[in-house]
C-alpha cells in the first residue's frame, strides 16, 4: 500500500494485489549466468574501488591537459622533471606523466581518440592506471604470482607473434651466415620493407605488442634535422601531381574523427 500520490487525474492510493512473472523456460540457465557474471563484476569492482580508497587515490589537477600533451607526441621520450610529473598520487607511491606515455605507447588505439576526449574521459583513464598500479602493488602483498604455466602461455603467445611478424615481411626466408653477412641481409630487407611502405607500394603489418619491446630495444628518435628535407620532398611531389577538376570534381572527404575508447577495468 502506497501513500498518497498525485497524479494529471487527482490523489490515489495504491494497493498491490497480484505480481506477474513470466517463466523463463529455457531461458533460465542463461539467466543465471548473466547474474553470476554480474555478480562478480560487482564484486570486483567494489574490491577496486575499496582498495584505491584506502590509498587515498587522487587525480592531480591538470592530469586531462597532461595526458593530451603526451597523446601529441607519442614517440616523445619523456625526461627529467617532465616524465616524473605527477599525475595521480596515492599512499605510497604515484603515477607519474612518464608512466602514462609508455602506457599510451603501448596502445596505439588508445592516444588517436585522446585529443577529442572529455576531461572527465582522459581523469577516469588516469585513475584506471593508477588502480592497476595499487593492485598489482596489492597481489605482490598477497603474494599473488603468476603461475609458471601462465608464464609458458604468454611466452608461446609472443613467440607465435615473432613468427607472425617473420612470416609476413618475409624476413622468415631470408637465409645468410651468421655474423655480420646475417645482419646485413636482415638490415637490406628491413630497408626494402620501409621503402616501400613509405613509397605506398606495400604495408607494413601491424606490430602489435611487439612495437613496444623494439623501442625499448633501438630507442628510436627523430631526426629532426631530416624535417626540411622531408617537407621540401611533399612539396615537390605535390607539384607534380595533376591539378583536381573544376567546377564538378568531388569535394575531399573528411576523415571521421575517432573516439577514445573506453578504459578497460583494472584486473585483480
Amino acid at each position: 500500500m502506497t501513500p498518497v500520490v498525485e497524479s494529471p487525474f487527482g490523489y490515489h492510493v495504491i494497493r498491490v494485489e497480484e505480481r506477474r512473472q513470466p517463466e523463463l523456460g529455457a531461458q533460465r540457465e542463461e539467466f543465471r549466468q548473466y547474474l553470476v557474471q554480474r555478480a562478480g563484476q560487482n564484486a570486483e569492482q567494489a574490491f577496486v574501488d575499496s582498495v584505491a580508497t584506502t590509498a587515498n587515490l587522487a587525480i592531480r589537477p591538470g592530469a586531462a591537459a597532461a595526458v593530451r600533451e603526451i597523446a601529441a607526441k607519442p614517440d616523445a621520450r619523456l625526461r627529467g622533471r617532465a616524465g616524473e610529473r605527477t599525475l595521480a598520487s596515492y599512499r605510497g607511491g604515484d603515477l607519474t606523466a612518464g608512466e602514462v606515455a609508455d602506457l599510451v605507447r603501448q596502445q596505439p588505439d588508445l592516444h588517436a581518440g585522446i585529443p577529442q576526449a572529455q576531461d572527465e574521459q582522459l581523469e577516469t583513464m588516469v585513475k584506471q592506471m593508477a588502480q592497476r598500479e595499487l593492485l598489482l602493488r596489492e597481489a605482490s602483498a598477497r603474494g599473488v604470482v603468476v603461475s609458471p604455466a601462465e608464464t609458458e602461455a604468454m611466452r608461446g603467445a609472443t613467440r607465435e607473434g615473432i613468427r607472425g611478424l617473420l612470416t609476413n615481411t618475409g624476413l622468415a626466408g631470408t637465409r645468410a651466415p651468421k655474423g655480420e653477412a646475417r645482419k646485413t641481409a636482415v638490415e637490406s630487407k628491413v630497408k626494402g620493407i620501409v621503402s616501400g611502405a613509405v613509397a605506398g607500394t606495400r604495408q607494413v603489418p601491424p606490430l602489435g605488442p611487439l612495437s613496444t619491446a623494439l623501442r625499448e630495444s633501438y630507442k628510436p628518435e627523430v631526426n629532426t634535422a631530416a624535417i626540411p628535407r622531408v617537407v621540401s620532398k611533399l612539396a615537390e611531389l605535390r607539384a607534380g601531381q595533376p591539378a583536381p577538376p573544376m567546377g564538378g570534381g568531388q569535394a575531399p572527404q573528411q576523415m571521421p574523427q575517432q573516439q577514445i575508447p573506453p578504459p578497460a577495468p583494472p584486473q585483480p
